[in-house]
Order: structure tokens, then sequence, then C-alpha cells
């Protein structure tokens, strides 16, 4: 029964050093894929420590990546990126650390940034229709639209 554990213990390694091979994933995000992968909890939690402590698995250095990936690549807003951050297994504490460092001045470039690249500089109810959709505020987004009609004269 020992050397089956020990078995399973190395197989579960196994499949973590495979999909950490891909891309990085958060903890919770890898014990998913580890029980969807008929491993049982207690080896998914001992395979997924023994990886934290080697330094495979770090999810402050995951959280703060992905959301940066998503604010600044994806220009999502905070409220998407929360809930995408969460979709990904990413600890609430974590998530709330990593949305917290992105500041209003920021907010207001990424909606800039969409309103004069994504919809061509129409600044029309379709346009904030679609921010209010992806999860920006409407005080924001006419803030935005104000800061860009000062720019332009």
């Amino acid at each position: 029964m020992e050397t089956e554990y020990t078995e399973q213990l190395t197989a579960a390694k196994r499949k973590l050093n495979y999909l950490l091979s891909k891309r990085d994933y958060s903890s919770g995000a890898l014990r998913e894929k580890l029980i969807a992968a008929e491993f049982s909890e207690d080896i998914a939690d001992e395979a997924i420590a023994y990886a934290v402590g080697k330094g495979y698995i770090n999810d402050e250095r995951y959280a703060e990546n992905y959301g940066d990936y998503l604010f600044y690549n994806r220009r999502l807003s905070l409220f998407d990126v929360r809930r995408k951050m969460s979709e990904r297994g990413i600890p609430t504490d974590l998530i709330a650390v990593t949305a917290d460092k992105y500041t209003d001045d920021e907010v207001l470039e990424n909606i800039k940034w969409l309103l004069l690249h994504k919809y061509q500089n129409k600044i029309s109810e379709k346009a904030i229709a679609a921010l209010s959709r992806k999860g920006y505020r409407y005080s924001e987004i006419t803030k935005a639209q104000k800061e860009i009609e000062e720019d332009t004269e």
C-alpha cells in the first residue's frame, strides 16, 4: 500500500512537471487538473506542496504576471481582471493585492486607448454600452471621453 502511494505521488509530480513545462499555473488550477486526472486530493496536495517548496509554483508571481497581461495587453476592466483571475484559481487575497496596484489613471488610459483604437474615435452610445458591458464604470468612460475631447481641441 505504501509503494502504491509513492508511485501515485511520483506520477502526480511527473504530471505537474509536464503541465508546468507548457505554461505557468496557479496552485488552485493545478490541484483541479490533478484531481481531474484521477489523483486523490491528498496526493494532489502533497505534489503541489513539493512543487511550491522547489519554487516551481509561485502564486504571487503568477497573479502579478497574469493580472498585468489582462490589464495592459488585453485592456480588460478591473472587474474582468478579477473575474478571470478567479477563474484561474488564484486566491482572493492575491487577486485583491494585484487589482489594487492599478491606478485610476491607468484605467482611464485603457479606456482612452479602447475608444481611440478599437472604436476608431467614435465616441458614441454604442461605444459607451460596449465598454460598460466590459466592466468599465460609466463615470470612468465619460471622464475618458472628456479627456479625449480636450486633447483634440
